[in-house]
């Protein structure tokens, strides 16, 4: 996807493409080389009926920071800030539904999810969080 003259970030990116875009699509890090069941993942969010779902990894699997706090099957933050509250790390694959980008409010989801990389999930929160995926 081209941004066009001006950096829209990977969210920006998707929101100006959507159109181009299939229905449900993955995300993924360039720099990460990544081995999981790809086609579980898409049949857990297919069932999910959510609209996003993380790709996440238990802390003690791997040798990164934890950034995402998880309770109860929900995420309750995503950080790159390193805090010992957090017990998943993100993974790097997230996969979506189109028409979530369609909604303003998903683009400022990204930019707080990704982009920032730091969010916490309050009552107040207008968003859901995406279903997670370990």
């Amino acid at each position: 996807l081209y941004d066009g003259e001006e950096r829209l970030g990977t969210g920006g990116s998707i929101y100006k493409n959507i159109n181009n875009l299939p229905k449900i699509f993955w995300t993924m890090y360039g720099d990460t080389l990544l081995n999981f069941d790809i086609l579980n993942s898409q049949n857990t969010f297919k069932k999910s009926r959510k609209e996003a779902l993380l790709t996440v990894i238990r802390k003690e699997v791997v040798a990164e920071s934890p950034n995402v706090k998880i309770l109860n099957n929900e995420i309750i933050s995503y950080s790159k800030n390193n805090s010992v509250e957090n017990n998943f790390v993100d993974y790097g694959a997230m996969i979506f539904k189109n028409s979530v980008f369609k909604k303003k409010i998903m683009l400022k989801f990204w930019r707080m999810y990704v982009e920032k990389s730091s969010c916490k999930i309050t009552p107040k929160t207008t968003h859901k969080p995406p279903l997670y995926q370990p």
